[in-house]
């Protein structure tokens, strides 16, 4: 049984007309059992609690015999000013095999959040240290170039939401209920960062013909060559 099922239904069970947890369920936020349910938000006021918190770990990070890594791909196009050197980032996708997807609203705003990072990375953030005073030139977030609105296009994101088969099986308790094993699912974390900033570097190189190695991508790194 998942662990927020199971907080929720412990909760409430001995303190409603003494029900026990075999005599409820928890489903889609809302608590059933002996013919009347109730929404998750009401049964924190009933019980008047201010949340319930629940905690798991994956089964099948146990076996040795695999890993649990997530994995994506980024697509980019970029334009850049044959005269002043200005790189712009006008088209952005990124496909992420992250297993089962929980939250699509969540996951998604997390992968574009890590592709804004990877711009800001690949072509505005920089902080170098002052030589002669060994200080940071930018002392504050004013002085810190980061991407704005106009500088992020809209960006695709597709999440594949396939169940990890390694990690989707039966618990082997004889439990009928769902568990954390059967859900499939894997860490989203920073797989939208990983490897945005290179694919914006590789579509500058496809572009000019410029290998930059060095981010980010200055105007002076681009218009010495071009």
């Amino acid at each position: 049984m998942l662990p927020r099922r199971r907080a929720a239904i412990r909760l409430v069970g001995p303190q409603r007309h003494g029900a026990s947890p075999d005599d409820l369920r928890y489903e889609r936020g809302v608590l059933h059992g002996r013919g009347r349910s109730m929404t998750f938000g009401r049964l924190l006021a009933v019980v008047d609690s201010p949340g319930i918190t629940a905690l798991a770990e994956s089964p099948g990070d146990a076996d040795p015999r695999y890993v649990h890594h997530s994995f994506g791909a980024h697509f980019c196009e970029v334009r850049v000013n044959r005269f002043t050197g200005e790189t712009r980032v006008t088209r952005f996708t990124t496909v992420a095999d992250v297993g089962r997807v929980i939250n699509s609203r969540a996951a998604r705003s997390q992968l574009v959040g890590g592709v804004i990072f990877g711009i800001g990375h690949a072509l505005l953030e920089e902080n170098p240290l002052e030589l002669d005073t060994g200080r940071l030139a930018s002392s504050t977030l004013a002085d810190y170039l980061l991407p704005v609105n106009a500088d992020v296009p809209d960006i695709d994101v597709h999440l594949l939401g396939r169940p990890d088969p390694v990690l989707t099986g039966p618990l082997g308790d004889g439990s009928e209920e769902v568990g954390t094993r059967s859900l499939g699912a894997r860490g989203l974390g920073e797989i939208g960062t990983v490897g945005s900033a290179a694919a914006i570097g590789n579509a500058v190189y496809n572009a000019t013909g410029i290998r930059v190695r060095d981010v980010p991508i200055t105007l002076d790194k681009l218009i010495e060559h071009l």
